[in-house]
């Protein structure tokens, strides 16, 4: 973060519990798409070409069924707590909550769906009331490790996953970051183990995963249970995971 740059923190109290958000004044442009956190994440560099970006003004799909399909998905990210206002002097806001500490390395037991697959395209959506947003991947199947879901999941074919957060980019043409300390979004042509959650394969959402690159390990999220397979060997860390489905 340089020296010009402006923190912002806003205190929201819901009725449940309060949501810290900090919003840093940084840049978005395409020469400069990463950029430093403050004082809560001293050491994390964001990729923000990782995060889709979704236009404030975009429209539904035209046909019925599409349409209906993309309000069911965006209505889960109805009334979110996300400062979405359009004349917001910042670039980007963090949102502190969500992530658990304890989340274990392999997060079996809490995961719908275990997989192996390469993320192949991606795209951001507000939510139906503009209070949220959330990134939409699709990713081919090369292997189902784990499916509790009531449909089969077929190797070769795609599958969509989701994970709250992206870029909105508003009428203005400013670009504003949101995104949620301690996880980031997968990478485009990403070979990634994805721990998913939800009831329906229409529904699924990243609950944490791994990057596969080369013979080697890269935890997506910066949990401090994962840390222990960190540039760790494809091979050892897929005898752990398929150890650790085994027996549970």
């Amino acid at each position: 973060m340089d020296d010009n740059s402006q923190l912002r923190i806003v205190v929201v109290v819901p009725i449940i519990a309060a949501v810290i958000f900090v919003s840093v004044m940084l840049g978005t442009s395409a020469s400069n798409p990463s950029l430093q956190e403050g004082s809560n994440n001293k050491n994390r560099v964001v990729d923000l070409e990782r995060w889709p970006i979704a236009e404030y003004e975009a429209t539904l799909p035209g046909d019925p069924a599409q349409r209906a399909k993309r309000q069911a998905k965006n209505k889960k990210y109805d009334k979110s707590d996300w400062p979405i206002v359009s004349d917001d002097v910042s670039d980007s806001t963090v949102r502190l909550h969500q992530v658990d500490p304890n989340l274990p390395a392999f997060p079996t037991e809490r995961s719908t769906v275990v997989l192996i697959g390469r993320i192949v395209s991606g795209g951001a959506h507000l939510s139906n009331d503009k209070t949220g947003v959330y990134s939409e991947f699709s990713v081919i199947v090369e292997e189902a490790l784990k499916n509790s879901l009531p449909e089969r999941i077929v190797p070769g074919s795609p599958i969509d996953v989701i994970r709250e957060g992206g870029r909105i980019r508003f009428p203005s043409g400013r670009v504003h970051w949101y995104g949620i300390a301690k996880q980031n979004m997968p990478r485009l042509s990403g070979r990634y183990v994805l721990f998913l959650t939800g009831e329906t394969e229409q529904a699924l959402t990243i609950l944490t995963g791994y990057e596969l690159v080369g013979d080697k390990v890269n935890p997506l999220d910066e949990v401090e249970n994962s840390k222990k397979y960190l540039a760790a060997d494809e091979t050892t860390f897929m005898s752990d995971l398929k150890a650790s489905i085994a027996n549970r």
